[in-house]
């Protein structure tokens, strides 16, 4: 990502709080009514459409669209996520970036998005950050602390090998956070 590109996405993003509510509701129509039509390249999107009777290219009629998709479930995702990629894009994943979700909720996924999505999440969390207090002065006073669960579970495991234990006794609460890192350090 080029700093161009990041500084215009936070500054569309900041112009964007200051319009009136009817031109952001118009442009919020104009893009939902071009992600329902991109939608309509995902094939499990294209069959919720299909048997709705729904084509967004011609019968787009605002907000009330969104009705006609079901809510996309974790678990959905998980089962099918060649149902979730746009036709053609699973060809071309290597050109997306790729970030993985904590997985503090069940397995981490990984989500892709375009080079210019990745600049509109990052201009995103930037004017969050600004707007909460953060300021760009050099000092660092925003950071995560730790990883996904599958990157601690390794990571905890290769210290207990790095320290040289040869046995170790794994303790989890059974809940999915939990869980998660401690089946991953068994595999480790």
């Amino acid at each position: 990502m080029s700093v161009l590109t990041s500084t215009a996405s936070f500054i569309r993003l900041l112009f964007d709080a200051r319009r009136s509510q009817s031109a952001l509701e118009a442009t919020i129509t104009e893009k939902l009514k071009k992600v329902l039509v991109a939608a309509a390249d995902v094939p499990r999107h294209r069959e919720v459409m299909r048997q709705a009777g729904y084509d967004p290219r011609r019968d787009f009629g605002g907000l009330a669209d969104l009705a006609i998709m079901p809510v996309m479930m974790k678990a959905d995702l998980k089962c099918t996520p060649d149902a979730f990629l746009q036709v053609g894009a699973s060809a071309h994943l290597h050109t997306y970036f790729s970030d993985r979700t904590s997985g503090s909720t069940g397995m981490p996924l990984t989500v892709y998005r375009a080079s210019r999505e990745r600049d509109i999440q990052i201009a995103k969390w930037m004017r969050v950050l600004i707007l909460g207090g953060y300021r760009p002065t050099g000092k660092v006073n925003y950071f995560r602390t730790f990883g996904a669960d599958d990157f601690q579970g390794a990571s905890g495991a290769a210290w207990a090998k790095c320290m040289g234990f040869k046995k170790v006794y794994i303790l989890d609460d059974r809940q999915l956070y939990g869980k998660g890192i401690a089946d991953v350090f068994e595999k480790s």
